[in-house]
């Protein structure tokens, strides 16, 4: 990035950054899907999304997610309707 970037030079490196971003976001979403097969795999198609479901509101959310796991919780029930 240049210190006083010319408009063109801005919208370009704009581009960029949208560009690894979206492959980033890929790539998580790739390795989720695998992390998916891998829980299905282990314990049953239902059972297993639901220890995923679960391990991530209880290990990752609480660490990560505003209100902890609990917080989670509620979002994905408004998010589920």
């Amino acid at each position: 990035m240049t210190l006083h970037p010319t408009p063109e030079q801005a919208h370009r490196e704009r581009l960029i950054v949208s560009e690894q971003v979206r492959r980033e976001r890929q790539n998580m979403v790739d390795d989720l899907k695998r992390l998916g097969e891998r829980y299905a795999a282990l314990y049953g198609a239902r059972e297993g999304l639901e220890i995923m479901g679960d391990d991530f509101c209880r290990i990752v959310a609480d660490v990560q997610y505003p209100n902890g796991w609990l917080g989670m919780v509620q979002f994905l029930m408004r998010a589920a309707g």
